[in-house]
């Protein structure tokens, strides 16, 4: 393996930047705070924050302004962008995209193709895999697992050991706790 090199810079309010190897990319308007690591070719856009010990490693985009904090990973070709925030020991891999103002918090995960968006807030260590949308003002938690070409938007929230697989579309203000599966399922809570 090779011994990545690095540069230092300073950050915009003059405190010194965190580590950035020299093959990385940083706009002079991001901020890398000094326990930070932005490693091979990612890149920290625009006014983006990586704070803490989080590490943005591979060909990851942090854009917008979008903030990587605590000990989070944001790594391979994933995109953390608009104001979205990815916090705690979370973890955005594969080409998985993160933006508007959803926040991914705790020890989830989101990877593969997978997209969160809006306001949408997935925390514990729930898992958004494969080709699955969370959207809107969405609230995914605890251990449950959105997979497949599943969709989880509008107001819906799903917690506990929920697992959410195959094309199910859950929408509206649909609640989902406890251990269960649906799969392949429309659930649509109207008023």
């Amino acid at each position: 393996m090779a011994v990545e090199t690095a540069y230092k810079e300073v950050n915009p309010d003059g405190s010194p930047r965190g580590f950035i190897a020299s093959t990385a990319t940083v706009s002079p308007t991001a901020f890398v705070g000094e326990g930070a690591q932005v490693l091979d070719s990612a890149s920290v856009l625009e006014d983006a924050e990586v704070l803490g010990g989080a590490v943005i490693r591979g060909a990851a985009v942090i854009s917008g302004r979008a903030r990587v904090v605590n000990r989070s990973v944001v790594e391979d070709s994933a995109l953390v962008h608009g104001d979205a925030t990815i916090a705690g020991s979370a973890r955005i891999s594969g080409t998985a995209r993160v933006g508007g103002t959803a926040e991914v918090a705790g020890a989830a995960t989101v990877r593969g193709a997978a997209q969160v968006s809006g306001k949408a807030r997935v925390r514990g260590r729930a898992i958004i895999e494969e080709d699955a949308l969370v959207f809107g003002n969405t609230v995914v938690e605890d251990a449950a697992v959105i997979s497949g070409t599943s969709q989880v938007f509008d107001a819906a929230e799903v917690r506990g050991s929920v697992t959410v697989r195959g094309n199910s579309r859950i929408r509206r203000d649909t609640r989902l706790d406890g251990a269960q599966t649906v799969e392949d399922t429309v659930l649509d809570a109207t008023p």
